[in-house]
C-alpha cells in the first residue's frame, strides 16, 4: 500500500456560502484526525465557481453558491486554523474553477495520495449514497484513493 503523505480535503460552502455544509465538517474533521495520525500534510481546499444543484422537491435549480463571500472565506480560514493549531502542515487553496476539474488536476499536479470529500446534502429526500461529484472523483482521480464520509455519521478508524 502507498504512504499517504498528502491529503487533499474538498470543503463546501453552504447554501448561503457562510458556512462549511455538514458533509464538509465531516470531511475536515476526518482528515484532521487521520493527518495527526499518520503526519501528512494537509490541502484544504475550496472551489469558488458558482454552483447550482437540481431540487426535485422544489422543481427548480437552487444556488448553492456564486464566489465566495466573506463570511465563507472566515469560515475556511478558521479550519485551517484549527489543523495549524494541531501542529500540522496545512494550506488553503481557493479556485473559481468547477470543482470536480479542479479537484483531478490539483490530484494530478501535486502528487495528492488521497481526496477526502464530504456528501453534501442531508435530505430525507435525497436517498443517493453520494453525490454526482463524489462519483466522478471515484471513476476519474487517477493516482488518488478517494473517501467519501457521510455528513451524520462518525467514520471508524
Amino acid at each position: 500500500m502507498k504512504e499517504v503523505r498528502k491529503i487533499l480535503v474538498g470543503l463546501d460552502l453552504g447554501p448561503k456560502g457562510a458556512q462549511l455544509t455538514p458533509g464538509s465538517r465531516r470531511a475536515a474533521e476526518t482528515a484532521l484526525w487521520l493527518a495527526k495520525s499518520i503526519g501528512a500534510r494537509v490541502e484544504l481546499f475550496h472551489s469558488s465557481a458558482r454552483d447550482e444543484y437540481y431540487d426535485p422537491v422544489e422543481g427548480n435549480f437552487v444556488i448553492v453558491h456564486d464566489g465566495l463571500s466573506s463570511d465563507g472565506a472566515a469560515s475556511l480560514e478558521a479550519v485551517l486554523a484549527e489543523f495549524r493549531q494541531e501542529g500540522l502542515r496545512c494550506e488553503l487553496i481557493i479556485v473559481d474553477d468547477r470543482p470536480g476539474d479542479a479537484i483531478i488536476q490539483r490530484v494530478e499536479a501535486e502528487s495528492i495520495q488521497l481526496v477526502i470529500v464530504g456528501k453534501r446534502t442531508e435530505a430525507d429526500t435525497d436517498n443517493r449514497r453520494m453525490g454526482s461529484l463524489s462519483r466522478r472523483l471515484l471513476t476519474e482521480c487517477p493516482s488518488a484513493a478517494v473517501w467519501v464520509v457521510k455528513p451524520d455519521e462518525t467514520p471508524q478508524p
